[in-house]
């Protein structure tokens, strides 16, 4: 499978800068969650997407290529990460660690992913609230995008087939 992209380098600057201060205050108040994953080519979503469906395991993410706000470095997935190395467990004391990442998250401006009946679906998944993917895929993207992003989603877009104009 396609390997997790941890390069925060890539996301949008506006992203870069309030994943930053989240996982500062994480840091801060002892809450083992790190950036797992931030930039997704279109190419391990689908991979991603594929899981439970049509490959074998457990279904990892709701949405398709270009259908969700890691194609466009506009999210990251947090995910506990100590000594014994990264886990998703959300069980007794660490369902308390992500939903203070999502009031953290909240705070500066970023979302937790909901479905249409208001219930969180990717525990980890935080994005970049006041958009829409119809936005993002007709190219109108927020304002202050870097060079560094720019060149990572372009870069994306020429990979696919499919992809955003």
């Amino acid at each position: 499978m396609l390997k997790a992209s941890r390069d925060m380098a890539r996301l949008h600057p506006v992203v870069r800068e309030k994943v930053t201060l989240i996982v500062d205050q994480l840091i801060k108040e002892g809450i083992p969650l790190a950036v797992f994953e931030a930039v997704r080519t279109p190419q391990r979503q689908a991979v991603l997407f594929a899981k439970g469906r049509t490959a074998p395991g457990p279904k990892v993410t709701w949405s398709q290529p270009w259908q969700s706000y890691h194609q466009y470095g506009l999210a990251v997935d947090l995910v506990i990460h100590d000594s014994d190395g990264w886990s998703w467990d959300d069980s007794g004391a660490n369902a308390r660690h992500w939903a203070r990442m999502h009031q953290i998250a909240a705070t500066h401006g970023m979302t937790a992913l909901f479905n249409r009946r208001g219930r969180l679906i990717e525990k980890p998944h935080i994005q970049l609230r006041g958009l829409s993917i119809r936005e993002l895929f007709a190219g109108h993207y927020p304002d202050g995008g870097d060079a560094e992003w720019a060149d990572a989603l372009s870069d994306m877009i020429d990979s696919t087939s499919g992809g955003p104009p």
